[in-house]
């Protein structure tokens, strides 16, 4: 498809439009206050309230800026969240989905607080599901296994 027909409707301030994904980045310069976000600004996307039952979903732009506070795009219909992953993953933006909302200041104030931690922790991982279950399962099956070995020595 050509970027025109990409576009897709959301409501990133006080009302819904139509925002227009392109190479460098997703705009709207119809509607006022306009809304521009660069992509090479964004290091991650995450998708809120992606569940089979709703009708919409939110997108949060988090900047390699850390200290920016995040940008969102909230009531995206469920129907565009393929075309926006076609999109994202041809500009090479990392996406992530989950089925809540978070808080982003707080989940901001942390990770600026004490970046360290952030990363030692596994960075991102905490917003992709499947990996956290990945890495649950096998240090407790690990764990398992070894406690009663050690108990016996």
């Amino acid at each position: 498809k050509q970027w025109y027909q990409r576009r897709v409707r959301g409501v990133p301030n006080r009302s819904s439009c139509l925002l227009q994904p392109t190479t460098h980045c997703i705009i709207n310069v119809v509607e006022w206050p306009p809304f521009v976000i660069a992509l090479d600004e964004v290091e991650l996307i995450h998708f809120e309230r992606v569940q089979f039952q709703l009708k919409n979903f939110d997108m949060v732009f988090i900047f390699k800026d850390y200290s920016r506070k995040v940008e969102m795009i909230n009531s995206i219909p469920m129907s565009s969240l393929d075309a926006i992953k076609e999109w994202l993953n041809s500009c090479d933006i990392k996406y992530t989905e989950g089925a809540v909302s978070l808080n982003w200041g707080k989940v901001m104030k942390a990770i600026v607080d004490d970046p360290d931690r952030f990363f030692d922790d596994g960075g991102w991982k905490f917003l992709d599901p499947e990996s956290d279950a990945e890495e649950e399962e096998s240090p407790r099956k690990k764990k398992k296994k070894m406690a009663p070995v050690k108990k016996k020595r």
